[in-house]
């Protein structure tokens, strides 16, 4: 049994412009399709769906709406369908999602699903990647004040708009193999390869190996960060000497302030005193795409 789960408001209403093409596959099919309101609809329409014995949900949005999709969809055995209509896309690009709606359609129905890990951040599932810090602040940016951009430029006018604002905090991450402490930029911890509507903050991440990539981008001069962008798009900031790259299966983080902790492109909490811990989900979703 397949559903259809719908954000219209996902790439600034390019989820609506979708909801006619959608409800004509899903009468062909004899499939339920709802609309969600927000982030925790979403969640109860993928709820609803695993309680009604779906075999797939086909959601129909952003990282946004995958992410909130996969709280209920996490070890239920209900496959997740790709259909990606969203500003930033990152991870349906990772999973090689087609750009052409009706194909995207037509795979996120047929395709044979494929385990996926997933990651779990204070409490929360997490498709792509966790964020502390910078990262953080620019999410907030992008999701109040930068509505009227759309696609993936929203990310890169944030982070300059942000830039000049932000005090880097002193942060201590302990993972597997020990412990980092300095002030940084941001800390991301990543199951796939992007974030940010294109950047390659995490090039080597790998959604199927049981393990996060943790990228930790240590303090330095504004003029050099902004330097350094640019070189995330091609994944190539991690041979920056002030970029560190680990991997573990396990990881807890704290800050001297509480930070904004964003997952997916969502604001999900804070980090601060209290280590937050954050773990890998082996093949905890399963994809079609």
């Amino acid at each position: 049994m397949i559903r259809f789960l719908v954000n219209p408001a996902a790439g600034r209403e390019r989820g609506r412009a979708a909801i006619a093409a959608v409800r004509a596959l899903a009468k062909r099919l004899d499939a339920p399709v709802e609309e969600s309101r927000d982030g925790p609809d979403a969640t109860r329409i993928a709820a609803d769906a695993v309680r009604a014995g779906a075999d797939r949900l086909v959601a129909i949005g952003g990282d946004g709406t995958l992410h909130h999709a996969a709280q209920a969809l996490a070890g239920s055995g209900c496959a997740l369908g790709v259909v990606p209509v969203g500003c930033g896309n990152d991870l349906a690009a990772d999973l090689g999602s087609a750009r052409d709606l009706r194909e995207a359609l037509r795979r996120a129905v047929e395709a044979e699903p494929r385990p996926l890990d997933a990651g779990r951040a204070g409490g929360r599932i997490f498709l792509t990647v966790a964020g502390i810090g910078f990262d953080g602040e620019v999410v907030k940016f992008a999701n109040e004040r930068a509505r009227f951009l759309r696609g993936p430029l929203v990310y890169p006018y944030s982070l300059v708009r942000t830039l000049f604002r932000f005090v880097p905090p002193l942060v201590r991450v302990e993972h597997d193999a020990g412990a980092f402490e300095g002030r940084v930029t941001l800390v991301a911890v990543a199951n796939t390869t992007r974030f940010g509507g294109g950047m390659r903050v995490a090039p080597g991440a790998r959604p199927d190996d049981g393990m996060l990539e943790i990228v930790v981008v240590r303090e330095m001069p504004r003029g050099r960060l902004l330097r350094l962008a640019p070189l995330v798009y091609r994944g190539r900031h991690v041979r920056r000497p002030e970029v560190s790259v680990l991997r573990s299966r396990r990881v807890t983080v704290s800050a001297d302030r509480p930070l904004l902790l964003q997952a997916d492109g969502e604001l999900i909490g804070t980090v601060g005193a209290e280590p937050v811990p954050i773990e890998a989900l082996p093949g905890a979703m399963r994809m079609a795409t």
